[in-house]
């Protein structure tokens, strides 16, 4: 699907998970920072991640994403290294959990309609056109 879409899954046998609450930190930080910044960081951790195959529990891995969107290195290391969003990422992380949501992929829509796992296009569709409906309805 992703090729579709036009990106690469560079996915490899010996592929592992790693820890990304830094980078979940990282993207905190960024949503403050305006300028669609936090969606630019969070493409760019996908793309570093499932195209690159880097390790984003790396500080100077995510230190140097977020200065390829030109952000200030030494500021996001220093963060980083200081866990300064460490607290805001577990009341978000606590949040979704009292939601039900353990696991990724997870995608809520209009905050009623909870869509996990990998699912293909029709399936998102249909999602989206019942939401857009509900709210056709409620307007009128």
């Amino acid at each position: 699907m992703g090729a579709e879409l036009g990106f690469t899954f560079n996915y490899a046998d010996d592929m592992r998970m790693v820890n990304t609450f830094r980078a979940h930190q990282l993207i905190d930080w960024a949503e403050q920072q305006g300028h669609n910044a936090g969606h630019r960081i969070k493409l760019a951790l996908f793309s570093a991640f499932f195209s690159e195959r880097r390790d984003l529990h790396r500080i100077e891995v995510l230190a140097d994403i977020a200065a390829g969107l030109g952000h200030d290195k030494a500021a996001v290391t220093a963060m980083l290294e200081a866990g300064d969003r460490a607290d805001s990422v577990r009341e978000r992380q606590a949040y979704w959990r009292r939601q039900g949501i353990s696991g990724v992929p997870a995608m809520v829509f209009n905050d009623r309609y909870l869509v996990t796992g990998a699912q293909g296009v029709d399936n998102y569709q249909e999602v989206l056109k019942q939401v857009a409906a509900e709210q056709t309805d409620e307007a009128h």
